[in-house]
């Protein structure tokens, strides 16, 4: 019998044919799929082609981040979203990219 898998954005899986392992990292309104493979190629499929594909839901690899080189110190949320200190001189900068909208 085939099981269809669903596409979850975050999950991890692995297409049992190929052997390919790639996490879906986001899905849009018309179906298109991104996913990221381990090596760092991103991939767009189409749901219906997801959902056909002999894949098979996988924890997240240990070695995920060694194509961008991600250290064990830097997958920590902290690391990520520090807060200044009172002290800090520089709180008054502003991201070039960020805008606020009312």
């Amino acid at each position: 019998m085939l099981t269809r898998t669903l596409p979850e954005i975050g999950c991890w899986y692995e297409n049992n044919e190929s052997g390919a392992i790639f996490e879906v990292v986001a899905i849009d309104e018309q179906g298109a799929i991104a996913t990221q493979h381990v090596d760092g190629e991103i991939e767009e499929v189409d749901t219906e082609i997801f959902i056909k594909a002999p894949l098979r839901p996988i924890e997240q690899p240990e070695d995920w981040g060694a194509p961008f080189e991600v250290g064990i110190e830097d997958r920590d949320e902290s690391d990520f979203f520090s807060r200044l200190d009172d002290d800090d001189q520089d709180t008054d900068i502003e991201s070039d990219y960020m805008r606020l909208i009312d």
